[in-house]
């Protein structure tokens, strides 16, 4: 540490405005500098590759000073939002780039933001922050496509459904009864109630005459 306000990282560079080392994730021996704890006596909120360029506009509507939601180096804020909500991004000067204008054009590190956690939601470019945007559109469109996708699935469920049905009623499967009893002379082959309780009531007289003469045949037997 050279100061209060001054570390000087493992790798040689240093940070500023209090902000810490931290080592590049996958990139040992490399440090970036964390500005979400870089403040000044006052209170202003610092953001660069050291933390350097101070706050010229905080992008919450309650005036709140935002560690995360703020433009540097004149940017100007794409939306205005509560202290707590995830920074939206910056429209930038043509000189700057960069989710907080932190940038000088053509000096933006591979593989930022390195904090992936402390700039998430963030845009990754710096003109103006349209990577963002761009994001959201692709995201709404999306769900629009899944939705009408499921609606017409369900759509053709319910056609194929009635037709199946239909086809189910006109095939005749459980024919109804008609009041004249039509329907089940037909499934009956044509004979109607009437003729089959009679054809039943002859079967059972014939089976009565043969038992009658089965049992006269044995007292003659017996009488013999």
């Amino acid at each position: 540490s050279m100061g209060d306000d001054i570390t000087q990282c493992p790798d040689g560079h240093f940070c500023l405005n209090g902000s810490l080392c931290q080592e590049i994730e996958g990139d040992e021996g490399n440090y970036f500098c964390d500005c979400d704890v870089a403040f000044d006596k006052k209170g202003n909120a610092f953001q660069g590759l050291k933390c350097q360029h101070k706050a010229t506009v905080y992008c919450t509507y309650d005036e709140a000073v935002s560690k995360k939601s703020f433009c540097t180096n004149g940017g100007t804020c794409l939306a205005e939002i509560a202290s707590k909500e995830a920074h939206v991004g910056c429209r930038c000067g043509d000189n700057y780039e960069g989710e907080h204008c932190q940038f000088v054009k053509g000096t933006r590190p591979d593989g930022w933001p390195y904090n992936q956690q402390s700039e998430a939601g963030s845009p990754s470019s710096g003109g103006g922050g349209g990577g963002s945007n761009g994001g959201v559109i692709f995201g709404i469109i999306l769900a629009v496509l899944v939705l009408f996708a499921i609606i017409v699935f369900v759509a053709l469920r319910i056609v194929k459904k009635k037709n199946e049905n239909k086809a189910l009623a006109g095939s005749g499967a459980v024919p109804e009864l008609d009041p004249d009893g039509g329907k089940l002379q037909e499934a009956m082959g044509g004979v109607t109630t009437e003729e089959a309780a009679q054809n039943g009531d002859e079967f059972g007289d014939t089976m009565k005459n043969e038992e009658e003469a089965a049992e006269d045949e044995g007292e003659e037997g017996e009488i013999i």
